[in-house]
């Protein structure tokens, strides 16, 4: 089926054109397409994933695979490990792929046909005839050829249009044709056209797709069960090739008080990260301000050759202090699907692991966040480290949101996700307006959160916390705390490392400055401890009594990687788990009292 637009001479001419690569002779294992075209010429698909791409005449099964470097004669080597979006425009009869470099979008174009080779990458501004908008995102892009148009949508389905041969681009801040379907995790999309009731758009997920006409509704399901689709690249038996953890969620995991007390390395944690990469079954995002552990290298390797898609993310300015060498993953090139560095004024300060799918001894878990206080290197483990394991959608879409953020440095910043109860909430940062951690005791303290449970009776706050500001941006926070302690009934508890101070150009208090800010201030104490405590969690334990005299008592959890500092307030990438369980509660109220212990301070 070609476009009514494409006149017999063309066609005649399309049909002379051979392709211009070699395929390999098996298939490629990945799932999760980076970028679809459709070749209006030779009716073929193009599906890009990672280093490979696959392509599928139209009617007929998808053929072998071949390397992305192999897609014409001279394609930049920087491109070669994958690109952001492609689109075939059959009028001017080229390819154009696109790809976010040092922090700017750049494009490279071929011709089509033997002997076309790509052009040297060029700025999208030149692509655009004027400044490319900073809105807009390039993760998935295709050309209408009937109406001239290219489409760059971005992950969450917002897009941006340009006709062909004009300047500006128009911002679409809403779902693409009125009724984008929620929820739908976009990774290409391809164009294919016809008639003007043919055209149609398929907009591409990990394995499965929607396809609309203009103006009528999306329809969608499983790529693998449509025909001739039938040998898409899915991980259907992803999970023989897994090891399936033992795993009940939520889960509260620490590394051992007594070995951190000593200076002996811990690896509860990163143990725990290890085996959920190696009971991935299709998708691993890993974002580590500090990533230094080969044991982890090699699982998430390992991860990729079995077919998952695994993306890391770090921040690249971290070196250790004793030399000049950067702490960062050794990750051989080509060895995972995406390696990104984070390197601005700000801290990507994330311990995260998002998994799409984990198999477990009971089947598959789906949407899995590991989040935790502690960097994956080998001086982490010997410090009070704590990480939170769950399984929620709405909090891995959150997650999954904001690593798309990080990469592209949008300033589109995710401000907090409900989970799917109201046990459950997500707060990642920067934030602008009320500091979250104040605004949080406040609300709770002036009957605000809960105010269908009656008057607040007794609130107890323990907090183990790497460092505070010495910033007025979190004053407030601080005189929250005061005002709590001196609460009828109120009680404040704070664990911070007496033997660490910071140096004098940080925001930060010294760990003995902030014995002096909450000296003899009634019902504040604050635990010195001779050991690092890099936590960063919040344990409130309020009770409240309604009118009948009959009391609830609710036990939350505020843990991340998020410090008391005005840079991971206002800057940073941090992220805050709430999770309102009593399991979870006493886990974090045991690990306060062990660590006191251990310090000789119970």
């Amino acid at each position: 089926m070609g476009t009514n637009r494409l006149s017999n001479s063309f066609r005649s001419r399309a049909l002379l054109l051979t392709f211009f690569c070699v395929l390999a002779a098996k298939p490629y294992a990945h799932e999760q397409v980076d970028a679809a075209v459709f070749n209006d010429i030779t009716e073929t698909y193009y599906f890009f994933f990672g280093e490979t791409f696959i392509p599928k005449k139209l009617g007929k099964p998808l053929n072998g695979g071949g390397r992305l470097a192999k897609f014409g004669e001279n394609l930049p080597a920087k491109w070669e490990s994958g690109i952001d979006a492609a689109v075939f425009n059959s009028n001017t009869e080229k390819y154009y792929f696109f790809k976010r470099i040092n922090k700017e979008w750049m494009f490279i174009e071929k011709g089509f046909g033997r002997g076309e080779s790509f052009t040297e990458p060029k700025h999208m501004d030149d692509f655009a005839s004027n400044d490319f908008p900073s809105q807009c995102g390039i993760h998935a892009a295709t050309y209408d050829p009937i109406r001239k148009i290219y489409y760059f949508f971005k992950r969450n389905g917002d897009f941006c249009s340009k006709e062909q041969g004009s300047n500006p681009f128009v911002i679409r801040n809403g779902k693409f044709d009125g009724n984008y379907p929620d929820q739908f995790d976009l990774r290409a999309v391809a164009l294919r056209t016809g008639t003007s009731s043919e055209n149609r758009y398929f907009f591409f997920s990990n394995n499965n797709y929607v396809s609309k006409v203009r103006g009528q509704p999306f329809s969608g399901m499983l790529l693998s069960n449509r025909q001739n689709w039938e040998n898409w690249p899915a991980l259907h038996n992803a999970a023989r090739k897994t090891k399936p953890i033992g795993i009940t969620v939520p889960e509260a995991i620490f590394t051992n008080p007594r070995k951190a007390y000593v200076d002996k390395p811990s690896l509860t944690l990163r143990n725990r990260l290890l085996k959920l990469i190696n009971a991935a079954e299709s998708e691993i995002v890993v974002e580590m301000f500090i990533f230094d552990d080969p044991t982890l290298v090699k699982a998430l390797v390992r991860a990729h050759e079995r077919g998952v898609y695994v993306r890391v993310i770090y921040d690249l300015q971290r070196r250790q202090k004793d030399t000049a060498r950067r702490i960062h993953p050794d990750f051989p090139p080509g060895s995972i699907d995406e390696l990104h560095e984070v390197s601005r004024t700000a801290i990507m300060h994330n311990k995260v692991g998002l998994f799409d799918s984990v198999a477990t001894q009971n089947g598959s878990l789906e949407h899995v966040v590991f989040t935790a206080s502690a960097n994956m290197y080998p001086g982490a483990y010997e410090k009070y480290q704590d990480a939170l394991v769950i399984a929620d959608e709405n909090i891995y879409d959150g997650f999954i949101e904001q690593s798309h953020n990080i990469v592209i440095d949008d300033v589109s910043y995710v401000k907090s996700v409900g989970g799917s109860d109201r046990n459950l909430r997500a707060y990642f940062f920067p934030r602008n307006g009320k500091d979250t951690a104040e605004d949080i005791l406040y609300r709770i303290v002036t009957n605000q959160t809960y105010p269908n449970f009656g008057k607040l009776k007794s609130i107890d706050v323990k907090i183990n916390m790497g460092s505070f500001t010495r910033s007025v941006t979190r004053s407030g926070l601080r005189q929250q705390l005061i005002d709590i302690g001196a609460m009828d009934g109120g009680s404040v508890e704070i664990m911070v490392t007496a033997s660490k101070p910071f140096g004098s150009k940080d925001d930060r208090y010294t760990h003995a400055d902030v014995m002096k800010q909450f000296q003899n201030k009634r019902g504040v104490e604050v635990h010195l401890l001779n050991e690092n405590a890099h936590s960063k969690y919040m344990l409130v334990k309020a009770s409240f009594e309604n009118a009948n005299g009959k009391t609830k008592t609710l036990k939350i959890v505020y843990a991340g990687s998020h410090n008391f500092t005005a840079t991971a307030l206002r800057e940073n990438y941090e992220n805050w788990i709430k999770i309102t369980s009593s399991k979870i509660y006493n886990k974090y109220s045991a690990n306060f009292r062990q660590i006191l212990k251990e310090e000789g301070l119970l």
